[in-house]
């Protein structure tokens, strides 16, 4: 078994079943999936932390980088803060593969590995998290919980200039579209505030 019982419950609680009324076939696929997505899953990502420069009502730029933080939520989400951490996240391209051939072939297991995927997205984007949390401690310093781009205000139209500023596409692999979704769509990007 190379997946977690956390894992195991965060896909059945995300395909709507309650802890404990899964159906012994449903727990067999969703365990069958989590295995072979850890398989094919090529988990990586990358952060950097930008000094904040300078904070209006909507905006706050980085220091060292052209990208803005545009947004009273954002604004708000990191008032109080001196560095701002920028994260992405992502599971690869195979993940996007195995989706679509099983779109075309079997929609459940495609369902079940889209709600996988998610659940290992997020802990891979946790445990990059945990790195920033140990810099920031390392440095004194508290943090924020995460926040993404669509959040609130916070224009999921960034994505491009966000993705550019860690420099995703060479370090990850990691585009945007033209409609502002990540490819591979098992990504993640957020801030983290430190201060």
């Amino acid at each position: 078994m190379n997946f977690s019982i956390k894992e195991k419950n965060e896909t059945l609680r995300m395909l709507g079943v309650s802890l404990g009324c899964a159906e012994p076939e449903l727990e067999a696929l969703v365990e069958s999936v989590l295995v072979e997505c850890h398989k094919i899953a090529s988990v990586r990502y990358v952060y950097g932390l930008f000094d904040i420069e300078r904070v209006t009502e909507n905006c706050i730029t980085l220091k060292g980088s052209s990208f803005t933080l545009q947004g009273k939520d954002i604004c708000e989400h990191l008032a109080g803060c001196d560095t701002c951490a920028l994260m992405a996240v992502t599971l690869g391209a195979a993940v996007d593969a195995a989706l679509l051939r099983y779109q075309r072939t079997d929609m459940t297991r495609a369902v079940v590995l889209d709600a996988a995927a998610s659940v290992i997205a997020d802990a891979a984007a946790d445990e990059c998290e945990e790195k920033i949390l140990a810099q920031a401690k390392s440095l004194g310093k508290k943090i924020t919980t995460r926040y993404s781009p669509g959040y609130g205000d916070f224009p999921i139209e960034c994505q491009r200039e966000f993705l550019n500023a860690l420099n995703c596409g060479v370090r990850l692999g990691l585009t945007v579209t033209d409609s502002c979704m990540l490819l591979p769509s098992k990504s993640i990007t957020a801030c983290v505030g430190a201060g």
